[in-house]
């Protein structure tokens, strides 16, 4: 049945346009836009049309305007999920207005939310598109408001998760006083109507299937995948377990080949990097190519002493002093001679050794040793023992110097140094951090049971320039936090990454299309003082102006609670505790 629609108020979309002055940038929630003359844009429609001919250029501009209202769709849900219907939907006009693409007046909509059927009906005043065509090109014999256009289907189509197509009845370019467009879903339209020419179905489909992939039921206010209690078993170390391609360690394809082939052929490989670089994740994608099914052990040679470090390396032999006279029956109870260290259990395996630059001298001496004879002594022992492992090193030292200086012995350099490689930090290769990004958010979701959420074109920004002396694991960190922070929502903005941030400076627009200092949402400071002044308290001022609302819409709860910022339960609740509340 058709409805008769007013829009909403939109101080809520109002409120999140902001000119960020010092930054250089203008953002409208967490989307980064762009002030171009409108001249300009007219100018390009027409070198399009010049270029690719009348079909190609209508169907570039449908299926670009297409792209942007399935992108608004998505952030209607996220801003009015609480509300009607009818208010989430009509975010898309109201944005258009707010976006200065049209003055946007709705006739009839109809929506079937059992089957999921759209029919809908507007109007455009002052449409930018037909004013720049007439401007540049002259009165059109035909509609040509098709980023307009492409627009309403694309917002539409993401909001009812299926197809739905607009035709423009009417167009200002065409002499008519304004443009009128119908919407409907595909099904609804009839077999060669002419709205089918103008589409690509095929295209907007696949665009609608990639936008619907992170959406539940579009139809239902609960647009995301809430996180399911607790999180999975599963332990995702941030660096160590990312999905393994060259991009992840900015490596060259060469590099890889010739790590690759060092590790089958047992030759000793020196990794280098900062801290959080992907040493530790490069060193497990060689042991699951070379050694899969046997040990890999790792050793952390810092922060031990060199006799503690002794042990954990080479494995400690039993002592026949009387004061291990416990130890020593320990091991005879066990069958062994002692204590094995890291290096005998790689047995066949990988031996990765971290931070080596930490490796006292004398123990680099019987590394040394075990490299170029395959044997080595326990801690305490006489006795040659016998181990094949392949050795993988890293440090975030500067070994070379530190051989100079006397302090790591150059002959073991020289050998680590046969294959080595330095694993480039964050902040020298921000292109990928995108895709790196994108990774990690998908491990996350998959760790807590939640969609892959995606970044914010604000969210990504503030990413791309954070200095990353953390590297991979500092951004490992921050994106789980984020994951937790939206509790399974399918957007990460800026507060979700750096809950701690301040803001920049901004302006922000007023409800009378100006532009003022900080929120919108600020009460004048005179408006303050004359209530501070008036005596009256924070509950008598809650209740009266919950009074107020709901007299100016005429008892309409719905109504009322929208210019509050409230849900309509949330408004009934607060209309009831004050109205228990003694005189």
């Amino acid at each position: 049945m058709a409805t008769p629609l007013k829009l909403p108020p939109d101080h809520d979309l109002r409120q999140l346009l902001r000119f960020s002055l010092d930054e250089g940038s203008i953002w409208l929630g967490s989307r980064r836009m762009v002030l171009v003359h409108a001249e300009s844009l007219g100018r390009l429609r027409k070198a399009l049309l010049a270029r690719l001919g009348r079909d190609e250029a209508r169907a570039m501009l449908l299926s670009t305007g297409f792209s942007s209202g399935l992108r608004d769709a998505e952030f209607a849900r996220q801003l009015r999920g609480n509300q009607s219907g009818d208010d989430v939907f009509l975010v898309g006009p109201q944005l258009h207005m707010i976006e200065g693409a049209a003055q946007v007046r709705p006739v009839r909509q109809e929506i079937d939310h059992d089957s999921g059927q759209f029919v809908g009906e507007f109007t455009w005043h002052h449409s930018w598109e037909a004013y720049a065509h007439l401007q540049m090109m002259g009165r059109s014999e035909e509609p040509v408001c098709w980023l307009l256009l492409g627009y309403a289907s694309g917002y539409t189509s993401g909001f009812m998760g299926r197809l739905v197509l607009f035709q423009e009845l009417s167009c200002a370019a065409t002499g008519a006083p304004h443009c009128h467009i119908l919407g409907k879903s595909v099904e609804l339209w009839e077999e060669g109507a002419p709205v089918f020419r103008l589409y690509d179905v095929e295209q907007l489909e696949t665009l609608l299937e990639a936008s619907g992939r992170r959406m539940t039921n579009p139809l239902n206010p609960g647009l995301h995948q809430p996180m399911e209690d607790g999180p999975t078993t599963t332990v995702i170390d941030p660096v160590a377990d990312m999905t393994q391609t060259m991009g992840e360690f900015g490596l060259l394809p060469a590099q890889l080949t010739m790590l690759d082939r060092a590790a089958h052929a047992g030759i000793p490989l020196l990794l280098q990097g900062e801290f959080g670089t992907g040493k530790q994740t490069l060193a497990r994608r060689l042991h699951r190519l070379v050694a899969s099914g046997k040990p890999f052990i790792m050793l952390d040679c810092q922060g031990l002493s060199d006799e503690a470090l002794d042990i954990q390396l080479f494995g400690e032999d039993m002592r026949s002093d009387v004061g291990s006279t416990m130890q020593a029956a320990s091991h005879a109870l066990a069958g062994t001679g002692g204590r094995s260290g890291r290096i005998e259990q790689a047995e066949g395996g990988m031996l990765y050794l971290h931070n080596i630059e930490h490796l006292p001298l004398l123990l680099q001496d019987k590394l040394l040793d075990f490299l170029r004879h395959g044997q080595f002594l326990r801690h305490q022992g006489s006795t040659p023992i016998a181990a094949v492992c392949r050795l993988v090193a890293s440090t975030a030292a500067n070994l070379e110097q530190l051989a100079q200086d006397g302090q790591f012995r150059r002959e073991l350099l020289l050998r680590l140094q046969t294959v080595h490689v330095t694993l480039p930090p964050l902040r020298e290769r921000m292109h990928q951090l995108p895709t790196l990004a994108e990774t990690l958010l998908a491990q996350y979701a998959a760790k807590y049971k939640a969609l892959p959420p995606s970044l914010s074109e604000h969210a990504l920004q503030t990413l791309m320039h954070q200095p990353w002396t953390g590297n991979l694991s500092e951004l490992g960190r921050v994106l789980e936090r984020a994951v937790l922070l939206t509790g399974g929502q399918d957007m990460i903005d800026t507060r979700h990454l750096f809950p701690l941030m301040p803001e920049h400076p901004h302006t922000a627009l007023t409800r009378h299309g100006s532009l003022t200092e900080g929120d919108v949402r600020r009460l004048p400071g005179d408006l303050c003082a004359t209530l501070l002044s008036s005596g009256v308290t924070l509950p008598d001022i809650e209740s009266q102006l919950l009074e107020f609302a709901v007299q100016q819409s005429r008892g309409n709860l719905s109504a009322a609670a929208r210019q509050l910022g409230l849900t309509r339960p949330q408004l009934a609740y607060r209309l009831q505790r004050s109205s228990q509340k003694p005189s």
